[in-house]
C-alpha cells in the first residue's frame, strides 16, 4: 500500500501499524531464504505497509530448540520482564529503504512457532532506546531488506 507523502506520514503509519492486530495467521507466513539464523525466518507479506522510503512490517523468526531469556537484552532493547521458554519471536520492524536502517517497533515470544500458541513474553523498546540501526552483511534485517524494499 502505498500512501503521498506528508508532512508527518512517518508518524501516522507508525501509528496505524500500533492499532493492527497482533494475531499472525501461520497461512500468512511466507519463508524466506534463512542464511545463517538459529531458524527459520518468516515475513507476513499481508502487513507490510509503505510510505516513501519507509516499510512497516512483521517477520516471525523460529527457533529450533526452546531458549530461555533470563531478562538480558535482546537487539539491544530493554526486556520489561524475563521471558520463560520461547519457540518464536513475532516482531513489528520499521526500514529506512533509502539509508539500510531498521528500528525495533514490538517484539512478542510464543512458546510454539509461527508466533503461535500463548504469548509468554513482550519487548518494547524504552523512549532512549527506540533508535535506528544499521542493517549490515551478516544479520537478519540484510535478509529481510530486498524482500520488503526490493533489491
Amino acid at each position: 500500500m502505498n500512501l503521498p507523502h506528508q508532512s508527518g506520514a512517518i508518524l501516522v503509519m507508525a501509528f496505524v501499524l500500533l492499532l493492527l492486530p497482533v494475531h499472525v495467521s501461520a497461512q500468512n507466513l511466507t519463508e524466506i531464504d534463512r542464511g545463517d539464523t538459529p531458524g527459520r525466518i518468516y515475513i507476513d507479506f499481508e502487513s507490510v505497509l509503505k510510505d516513501q522510503d519507509f516499510v512497516f512490517f512483521w517477520y516471525v523468526l523460529d527457533i529450533y530448540s526452546a531458549h530461555r531469556n533470563e531478562g538480558t537484552r535482546v537487539y539491544g532493547y530493554h526486556e520489561l520482564k524475563p521471558i520463560e521458554y520461547y519457540r518464536s519471536n513475532k516482531m513489528k520492524i520499521m526500514i529506512d529503504c533509502r539509508k539500510r536502517k531498521w528500528k525495533l517497533i514490538d517484539l512478542e515470544a510464543f512458546d510454539q512457532a509461527a508466533a503461535q500458541g500463548p504469548r509468554v513474553g513482550r519487548h518494547k523498546p524504552l523512549k532512549n532506546e527506540e533508535k535506528w540501526r544499521k542493517i549490515s552483511s551478516g544479520d537478519t534485517f540484510n535478509l529481510l531488506y530486498p524482500h520488503v524494499c526490493g533489491a
